[in-house]
């Protein structure tokens, strides 16, 4: 708020008598301010509020009260300011701090709530103001005071530095609006408020003000938030305001456990699916509005309109009907045929910024292509018949294009898209749900609605045609199917409850495996409670917990310490233990023995090694076998194994099976001790579209032996296989999930085994995961024999200790970007060629990643920061690679060139890089920051503002070499300077 407005000012008293500044009165009717305070949504009665103006002695100096008496709000949380105001001096920045009072749901007082809101500069402020202190008013202000402030009753700056207050002050207007309570306010145009982050933090500090208050260290809410915020070493916040003071000063401190704090609240939306690599706020820029090719105009013939964006995380959805493309338009998938004249709105979404809407307006106004403007309109030849929910609509549904007088358009082939319309049951529409016309029809098999109802209508849309709406029809249930609800499991309940409320939960898997569920439904699991079964998944189904908050916490290692997780566990307890001579012992056991584990109860640990025979076992202490009727053990110490907890794997496979079903989300589950995947998504038939894992906890997966069931060893904690002969899973997601120890061959250099690995998969995301000792791959994701790999974005990830860390093969227009490895093994990064040779990487964008600390992995056959092998029209931006094994970025050519890539602003430092073999360089065993094969030069390089770091003792870059061991192309900064003249690489960085 700037400009020139009447002051508020009044008589000042004794104690403010001192005070600097030029101080003017008006009269006190003629300037009100008014608003109200809550917790959410809940009004906090009885709380005291200050008006104070900033300080004048330095930053964080203590603010002038300017309420000789704080107000009060009443029951309603509402209050108005009255009496004696003052502002020393009146370029002061004015704000409220409301304290203690009773949150309306709670009924009880809570000393430790304290909320503010900015109003301005004292001398910009209008007559009347109203405003609301909630914790979005709290979270902008304290953010943009953050810098001057020490407390809620300290915020000020030196006199000189007064106007940079007020600058920063304008921060909190743009993040929040002030007079209701939301983000965003007022944004400067081009950039966006992080929106989601803001209401993450909100609905932390809710849990502290809608509550009694508390201490650090206590357990309650108020106490987990004045513990984690600002971290331990600093002395715990007492209040609010200060704790959020704190999480703005030191905003990369415990993010996760603040984030697992917020997540049990729903107060303010939208909101962070994952945490945060960090709590910092900040305007960001919004992504650039798509564009159009052919560019919009007048055509004389049918047009193919491609969309693009220069974002590569960018996902563009459009309309054609003149209405506000969102995310709930048609996403863009490949270019828009266009045989009648229309018009084009698009917009492009990163996470939760949207774009500008782009408009392309286009006439055609004649054809010499195959639909031609007499193609007027859809309508539907075989419509919809009567089902019963989840099954398939029989016969197919058609759909063909017409001219104006009803007739066929003979020879069309425009995209036609099939969408719900009357929606009675609130169903999802599965199945295909998109074609290309063939002489004119576009057939649509394999459809269905996923909940009964009666009056179900459906509607068949294609670009600059007026739309079909097929007849009403209906949806039976299926027999014994209930409607979607919430279902409870907890080890005290029973099968025979009805499972729908937390006092009557079913008892066990099995029961949850036989209902017929809905689409819709829920399946929550005690959060206290262990399972050693097998979950199979239903379309539409949310697995996840429910009872005290999950909560996790990671060493720097990335090892997990996980309490009050539903549990699923692979392996059974073994008990009746016998001699069987020597050090050797036998209990029953008639189950399959893939692995066992000595006492290591709900904790990773390495497994008893598999052995051929029990004569072998007698001879191997720490050794396991199992013939079908016993299990033997030789403890490492020869002891009695009666004397410990034995738990054997191999009678399951897997911890949740979800096997063609579709929008499955599995959520906040420890899945642990699996013989093979610990989840696996599997389609032979090109169905289990936009399945979820996410926020759940993976170890003691897998195992030496072959996965039957798939035909191979291929194995993952978290594993999504496409089909052998099928389209691709599409929209698979991996989010925010722990894996770590995997119980899979050490040494072998097989890509089957994966901590995250996904085959076959069409737009599937890998996002915020951390994957820490994994004998395989830390995330894999590659095309799979007959189906493609395309578009998937691995971002925001962190590997430790993996035998190989990232690997993108046969993924053309990947993403892989703000990812972080280190103290690993293997390639930080390693893209190249598919199973399918003619499956290629290209396009691949690789941004923002960190490698550093990584040795050479699998007898010295992986390594370097960025391995790029065969991979044609890349992109290397930003990325920081330091201490690893050979190089930190290698063009290679294992098949063909990897040419065409624009390199640019990366720091590849190469002062600490090791041989291969981990030994130090010298003057013939070399290191390189950068290598680039001969071939891939021919296709062309762009170079720019890169910082390449050499070894002082290996001070080369091999630039056009013929193979990695040809040194006559190592060339020295003078020679690389005169080789590539237009790559601009600072003379200082070497």
């Amino acid at each position: 708020m700037r400009g020139s407005l009447p002051v508020f000012a009044v008589l000042l008293t004794a104690a403010l008598a001192g005070c600097g500044g030029s101080i003017r009165t008006i009269a006190t009717d003629s300037f009100t301010v008014s608003g109200s305070v809550s917790a959410g949504q809940q009004a906090i009665a009885n709380a005291s509020v200050q008006m104070y103006a900033t300080g004048t002695a330095g930053d964080g100096s203590a603010a002038t009260p300017l309420l000789s008496t704080p107000a009060k709000t009443d029951e309603t949380g509402s209050f108005a300011l009255s009496g004696l105001h003052a502002c020393p001096p009146s370029s002061s920045e004015v704000y409220l701090v409301s304290t203690g009072g009773s949150p309306a749901e709670l009924g009880a007082e809570n000393p430790d709530a304290t909320l503010m809101t900015l109003l301005g500069s004292c001398s910009a402020l209008a007559n009347a103001v109203s405003v609301r202190l909630n914790e979005v008013t709290t979270i902008a202000s304290v953010y943009a005071m953050a810098p001057f402030m020490s407390g809620p009753e300290a915020i000020g700056s030196s006199t000189g530095d007064t106007q940079a207050l007020l600058d920063a002050a304008a921060l909190a207007s743009e993040l929040a609006n002030l007079q209701t309570g939301s983000s965003p306010g007022s944004v400067p145009a081009g950039e966006a408020a992080p929106t989601d982050k803001l209401n993450t933090l909100a609905n932390l500090v809710n849990s502290c003000v809608d509550s009694a208050g508390g201490s650090a260290g206590d357990g309650s809410s108020c106490g987990n938030l004045f513990q984690y915020a600002g971290g331990e070493t600093a002395s715990p916040a007492r209040e609010t305001v200060s704790a959020v003071l704190a999480i703005a000063k030191a905003p990369t401190v415990n993010v996760e456990p603040l984030y697992q704090l917020a997540v049990a609240r729903d107060v303010f939306e939208p909101v962070l699916n994952s945490a945060p690599a960090d709590w910092t706020l900040q305007l960001v820029e919004t992504p650039p509005a798509p564009t159009f090719s052919p560019a919009p105009g007048t055509y004389t013939s049918v047009q193919s309109i491609t969309l693009s964006d220069s974002d590569p995380l960018a996902i563009v959805y459009y309309t054609t009907d003149g209405s506000t493309p969102s995310a709930g338009s048609i996403p863009y998938s490949g270019a828009i045929s266009l045989s009648a004249s229309a018009t084009i709105r698009a917009i492009a979404i990163v996470g939760s910024l949207s774009s500008a809407v782009a408009t392309g307006s286009y006439q055609i106004t004649g054809s010499s292509g195959i639909a031609g403007p007499a193609a007027q309109k859809l309508a539907f030849v075989s419509a919809p018949s009567n089902s019963s929910a989840g099954a398939a609509i029989t016969p197919a549904i058609t759909v063909i294009a017409e001219d104006a007088s009803g007739n066929p358009v003979t020879g069309s082939t425009i995209p036609i898209a099939l969408a719900m319309g009357n929606n009675p049951g609130g169903a999802i529409l599965q199945g295909t749900t998109s074609a290309n016309a063939e002489t004119s029809a576009a057939t649509f098999s394999g459809v269905s609605i996923s909940q009964p109802g009666s009056g179900y209508t459906l509607i068949a849309s294609s670009p600059g045609l007026t739309s079909a709406v097929s007849p009403s029809f209906n949806v039976a249930a299926v027999p014994g199917q209930q409607a979607a609800a919430t279902y409870y499991v907890a080890n005290s309940g029973s099968d025979a409850n009805p499972g729908t409320t937390a006092s009557a939960p079913w008892k066990t898997i099995a029961q949850v495996n036989h209902a017929k569920l809905a689409p819709g439904s829920q399946v929550v699991f005690q959060s206290t409670s262990v399972w050693h079964e097998q979950l199979t998944a239903q379309s539409g189904v949310t697995y996840g917990p429910y009872g005290p908050a999950p909560s996790c916490t990671l060493s720097a290692s990335l090892v997990a310490s996980c309490t009050n997780m539903p549990v699923i566990d692979g392996a059974d307890v073994v008990n009746g233990w016998s001699s069987a001579g020597g050090s050797t012992f036998k209990a029953a056991y008639s189950g399959p023995v893939s692995k066992a584990f000595v006492d290591a109860i709900y904790n990773p640990t390495t497994p008893l090694t598999l052995v051929s025979n029990a004569g072998t076992v007698n001879s191997t202490p720490g050794s396991v076998y199992g013939d079908g009727q016993n299990v033997y053990v030789h403890l490492a110490d020869g002891s009695n194994p009666a004397n410990h907890t034995i738990e054997v794997s191999g009678a399951r496979s897997y911890g949740v099976l979800v096997g063609g079903p579709g929008n499955v989300t599995v959520t906040g589950l420890e899945i642990i001790r699996t013989a093979k995947s610990g989840y696996l998504n599997y389609s032979f038939a090109g169905t289990g579209a936009s399945n979820v894992v996410e926020n759940s906890v993976f170890f003691n997966i897998g195992d030496s032996l072959p996965d039957q069931n798939l035909g191979g060893p291929i194995e993952g904690a978290i594993l999504s296989v496409g089909g052998l002969t099928q389209a691709p899973v599409t929209g698979f997601s991996a989010m925010n999930n722990w894996v770590g120890q995997m119980d899979v061959p050490h040494d072998t250099l097989n890509y089957a085994w994966a901590g995250i690995q996904l085959d076959g998969m069409a737009a599937a995301q890998v996002a915020n995961n951390k994957v820490a000792t994994v004998n395989g791959w830390a995330i894999r994701v590659q095309d799979y024999f007959n189906n493609s790999c395309t578009a998937p974005v691995i971002t925001s990830n962190e590997t430790v200790n993996s035998e190989g860390n990232i690997a993108v093969s046969g993924c053309p227009e990947a993403v892989v970007k703000s990812n972080s490895a280190h103290n690993s093994f293997g390639n930080g990064l390693e893209a190249g060629q598919g199973l399918r040779l003619t499956d290629l990487s290209t396009g691949l964008y690789v941004g923002y990643n960190d490698f550093e600390h990584l040795r050479s992995a699998y007898n010295n056959q992986l390594y370097n920061g960025i391995d790029i092998n065969f991979v044609a029209n890349g992109t290397a931006i930003g990325n920081h690679c330091l201490d690893v094994a050979f190089t930190c970025m290698t063009l290679e050519a294992d098949n063909g060139a990897s040419s065409g890539w624009t390199v640019t602003a990366n720091s590849f430092d190469a002062s600490q890089n090791v041989y291969v073999d981990g030994s130090a360089p010298n003057s013939s065993i070399r290191v390189y920051p950068f290598y680039i094969r001969n071939t891939s030069l021919a296709g062309g390089l762009t170079m720019s503002q890169n910082t390449l770091v050499v070894n002082p003792a290996s001070p080369y870059i091999k630039y056009g070499a013929m193979s990695a061991t040809d040194q006559t192309h190592d060339l020295t900064q003078p020679q690389f300077d005169a080789a590539c003249p237009g790559c601009e690489v600072p003379s200082s960085s070497y």
